[in-house]
């Protein structure tokens, strides 16, 4: 036996009790709910921006040659220009909520997509998180340039540093496995 199905309320018992079990929800815990072979969890919107908490949205900006710039927002495929960083921070936090409510509202469809499936976690917290939250969790990076671009020669070398390491597999490797590399060499 399921130790869910152990735990959770039958749907029956749910509508005669519904405004109490809404208060667990709001002021204890999760509700798991079973009715013949579906279940469901209830759970506080405070409780679910708690778990997506820690997704945070990743920005790359491009300087464009009319000055301008292009910022990207990696998980969700978003891209604005504007002539300004903050600008377009704030392109794309107006994207990223209309983007969210067009999944929400064609729900079924978007995350039935293979390519879009991975875009859930990221819809619910953006619906659920105030914008100066989400603003806050927009992680800037800067934009390297390509490898061939000798504009920033220390820039390059470490882009090109960069991709030897993923090329070889090396990339991932903790400083303890570097070390332990480092003096079975020097041993030798």
């Amino acid at each position: 036996m399921n130790t869910l199905n152990s735990i959770s309320i039958n749907s029956s018992d749910v509508r005669k009790s519904w405004s109490s079990i809404i208060d667990a929800v709001v002021r204890e815990k999760p509700v798991f709910i079973q009715r013949t072979h579906d279940n469901i969890t209830m759970i506080s919107t405070k409780m679910l921006q708690s778990f997506l908490e820690p997704l945070t949205f990743t920005i790359s900006f491009v300087t464009e040659d009319d000055g301008s710039f292009t910022a990207s927002l990696e998980e969700l495929d978003i891209f604005v220009n504007a002539s300004s960083k903050d600008e377009c921070m704030k392109l794309l936090l107006d994207d990223m909520k209309e983007y969210a409510q067009d999944f929400y509202s064609e729900f079924n469809f978007w995350s039935s997509a293979p390519n879009r499936k991975k875009h859930i976690p990221y819809v619910l917290k953006i619906l659920s998180t105030p914008d100066d939250k989400l603003l806050n969790d927009m992680k800037c990076q800067m934009q390297l340039p390509d490898e061939n671009d000798n504009s920033n020669v220390i820039i390059s070398a470490i882009k090109r540093i960069s991709n030897t390491a993923i090329k070889n597999g090396i990339s991932e490797m903790s400083l303890d496995e570097i070390n332990a590399e480092i003096d079975a060499v020097r041993q030798k």
